[in-house]
């Protein structure tokens, strides 16, 4: 996720478990930023576990990489 202010040239980059969902909301509330939600096309490959022996193990592949 990111916010975008094309005004003020300015760019914040959320980074997960690092408060940004409550910086993205600052900025959008008091300062207009637009926030977009930035997924590539085939995000599903990546995050599809291929190998079904993986379910068997306590770290499972989870998310994006």
């Amino acid at each position: 996720m990111c916010s975008i202010h094309h005004d003020l040239k300015a760019i914040y980059i959320h980074i997960p478990k690092t408060g940004g969902s409550y910086v993205s909301s600052v900025l959008s509330q008091y300062y207009g930023f637009k926030t977009y939600y930035l997924k590539r096309p085939d995000h599903n490959n990546f995050t599809k576990i291929h190998d079904k022996s993986v379910d068997k193990h306590e770290n499972k592949l989870i998310g994006s990489f």
